[in-house]
């Protein structure tokens, strides 16, 4: 895995390799030799070697080009790596008839060829199979086609490449190994356009195709040319997505980073003369059809072959109409009045036609003209983009009938598939899906300040608690408790709040981790092409390039004013404002510029609220208040010194355990519901559940063993009697024995 920082210098580990044999076990040995750490030492563990990266700067490429942009839109990050994931096993499988590929519309492939005679490789997708007619001879039947470049427009369908379909036949290929790949790059002496080994220095073989899937999002400006191997080499290195299709594109970069091929080698590209060779019509009529079937929206003239004139003369000739329809080699180049015109002369002379009329997306969605701006601004678009470069979940948000739960869950998809950041999963509470829901990115901060009560609201780094899966269930629980109460007071709300107050993490590993979740979630909301999360991605690396002394060592007043610059940031990016010259605050800028020079001790800020630059300080003060306390009161005797109130929480008894066996599992099984939800299961109404409860006593502890308001709760928290469980256990037994009918689905058949 390798990770970079903004001057372009990673840490490598060196992936799990099998067992060598032979020369490759020779090789490995001794570049383990030439890259072993120094002798173990105590204090902090040393750092790994230093991989100086010809290429790679941190940031994966943006989609650029029409098709590029497309493709982005149409599909996300997980979405890609799954396709990408199902070509390689496609083709992997000797079983599977590659004429298949014809039929795949749905799912653009994208896969990598080497270039002949180069350390480069091509981008090509939209792959298919050639094919003739009945008793015709055509020059691309049974050959593996497929297109490369930018297309669409005045500029035409994309460019065509023609190769043997044994490109997806594995042959053992010469392969440098991965320990002298980190060899010759640990040296940073590698240069752009240069080969990483010569063939004779080569020993160890690979069996690999000639042809390697690849998601497209690890090479969208391979769309408008040809990339490097050790670029894009350098760029998977970085990606902690493991798969077989991984292995197998690396394996492939490995053996294009070799030059001065010998001619008895076998070689991973086809020879330049097939390679560069003319293409017949018939591949560049191919490569016309396949491009308006695979991107619709972006029609070119059709191609209109046409038919043989039967002996009858007329019957069956196809109608030339009048009008700027060219002929050409027997192929009418039509606008859309010719088209319509030769459809209707068609119709009325009884001939049979095929027609292909490109399907135009409606909008699906309709919202402001106001919100689709600032949202483009968000997503990093331009002001002309289409509906269609819209994320999916934005666009389900206004789909219809589309329920709260449909759009819950289309949320949801959409911040678990689309990480970058390994090991930050986002945690999606209830007020963050409504946030999303409701599009709230401000928090309610429309000014030019933000105020701490809204802190962790709207788009905020304060917004990315840190919460377990249980914590997230547990105030789903509650939130739909207090959503169906029946009477809910102020200080029910304001407790609520309180669990997602604005806090700076205390120790270094929650500082990073908050600053990653909310990465994650710029990344997953609004693209690679954000402006924000372009930015917390930089910052993230920065750090994560520090010592881990050194982010120790960050003070809390630092931390504490870091996040609040990249609110005050995030609130401005939140109303579309992230562009131009002066697409960022003065202290957001001066912030990133410390960071990156590793002098953010000196990072602060004036409107940094009170509470959050030192709770250290207050949790000291009252911890002397407490000792003193304590010291009078020892000391004086007779009562004479006047003693303060002491709040004191409240006492939580234990949970019935003959309950907490019944809940265990069927909570588990129904998503950990709420008890509003359970009792309406059950055909009852909460009150029912225990007619004769003290008032006194907080019914949800005593009942689930749980209470939001915790230690706050102005009920008693008693543990319920044997006949109280016993009611409980009666009158709930329909939940225990179907769970799944309360979550909404069926009861699976034993």
């Amino acid at each position: 895995m390798v990770s970079t920082n903004a001057n372009d210098v990673a840490t490598v580990t060196q992936p799990d390799q099998t067992p060598a044999t032979g020369n490759e076990e020779n090789e490995a040995v001794a570049a383990a030799e030439a890259i072993a750490l120094p002798p173990a030492q105590t204090g902090p563990p040393p750092e790994a070697p230093a991989y100086a990266a010809t290429y790679y700067t941190g940031q994966l490429p943006a989609a650029q080009g029409h098709v590029a942009t497309t493709l982005n839109a149409r599909a996300t990050p997980g979405e890609l790596r799954a396709q990408a994931q199902a070509f390689f096993d496609f083709l992997e499988n000797p079983n599977n008839d590659l004429r298949d590929l014809n039929g795949e519309e749905g799912s653009i492939f994208t896969a990598l060829v080497a270039v002949p005679d180069s350390h480069k490789v091509k981008v090509v997708y939209g792959l298919g199979i050639g094919t003739s007619g009945i008793g015709q001879i055509s020059p691309i039947a049974g050959k593996l086609l497929a297109l490369f470049g930018e297309g669409g427009g005045i500029m035409g369908p994309a460019q065509a490449l023609l190769l043997d379909t044994s490109v997806t036949t594995k042959v053992n290929i010469k392969n440098i190994t991965p320990a002298q790949i980190a060899t010759v790059f640990q040296s940073g002496q590698h240069a752009e356009d240069q080969q990483v080994l010569r063939a004779g220095a080569v020993n160890t073989m690979h069996q690999i195709m000639k042809i390697a899937p690849i998601p497209a999002y690890f090479v969208w400006d391979g769309f408008n040319q040809d990339l490097e191997a050790a670029q894009v080499y350098e760029r998977l290195m970085d990606s902690q997505e493991e798969s077989t299709m991984k292995e197998h594109v690396q394996d492939f970069l490995r053996t294009c980073m070799i030059g001065n091929w010998r001619n008895n080698d076998e070689k991973p590209f086809t020879s330049a003369a097939k390679f560069y060779g003319m293409l017949p019509r018939e591949a560049r009529v191919w490569a016309a059809m396949r491009f308006n079937r695979l991107l619709p929206g972006d029609q070119l003239p059709a191609l209109i072959t046409p038919p043989r004139q039967g002996a009858q003369g007329t019957i069956g000739a196809q109608t030339t109409p009048q009008g700027t329809g060219t002929q050409d080699n027997g192929v009418f180049h039509l606008d859309t009045a010719a088209l319509q015109q030769l459809f209707k002369n068609a119709a009325r002379e009884g001939a049979s036609a095929a027609t292909i009329t490109p399907d135009k997306e409606e909008t699906t969605f309709k919202v402001s003209a106001g919100e689709k701006a600032r949202m483009l601004r968000m997503c990093g678009l331009p002001d002309e983009a289409g509906d269609e470069c819209f994320p999916k979940w934005f666009k389900d948000m206004f789909g219809k009938h589309m329920d709260e739960v449909t759009k819950a869950m289309s949320i949801a998809t959409a911040v678990e598939r689309n990480f970058v950041l390994d090991d930050a999963e986002v945690p999606l509470y209830p007020a963050l899906t409504k946030t999303i829901m409701k599009r709230d990115w401000t928090g309610s901060d429309l000014g030019k300040r933000a105020a701490l009560v809204n802190a962790a609201k709207g788009l905020s780094p304060f917004a990315m608690v840190d919460l377990t899966e249980e914590d997230v269930a547990e105030m789903t629980q509650d939130f739909e408790d207090l959503t169906n109460a029946t009477a809910v007071s102020t200080a029910d709300y304001k407790a609520a709040r309180s669990r997602l107050a604005a806090k700076t993490p205390s120790d270094a590993e929650g500082f990073m981790l908050m600053l990653k979740r909310y990465a994650n979630l710029l990344h997953a909301l609004f693209s690679s092409q954000s402006p924000m999360y372009k930015q917390m991605y930089g910052i993230v690396r920065a750090l994560r390039d520090y010592s881990p002394n050194a982010r120790a060592k960050i003070s809390h007043e630092v931390k504490s004013s870091i996040l609040w610059i990249i609110l005050l940031q995030s609130r401005r990016y939140a109303q579309g404002k992230m562009v131009g010259e002066n697409a960022c605050l003065g202290e957001f800028t001066n912030m990133v510029n410390l960071i990156k020079a590793k002098n953010c001790e000196t990072i602060t800020h004036v409107e940094v609220p009170t509470d959050l630059l030192s709770p250290t300080g207050k949790k000291r003060k009252e911890q002397s208040h407490q000792k003193d306390s304590a010291t009078t009161n020892n000391d004086v005797t007779g009562g004479d010194a006047p003693k303060k109130k002491v709040k004191t929480a409240a006492i939580m008894a234990p949970y019935n355990a003959e309950l907490k066996d019944f809940f265990e599992q069927p909570l588990k099984d129904a998503g950990y519901p709420g008890l509003n939800r359970i009792c309406k299961f059950s055909g009852l109404e909460q009150n029912q559940l225990l007619p004769t409860l003290d008032k006194k006593t907080c019914r949800s502890y005593l009942i689930m063993g749980k209470c939001m308001w915790k230690h706050d709760c102005k009920f008693a928290h008693n543990t319920a009697t044997k006949e109280e469980a016993d009611t409980i256990i009666k009158k709930l037994q329909r939940f225990k024995d179907d769970p799944l009918g309360c979550k909404g689905e069926k009861k699976q058949a034993t």
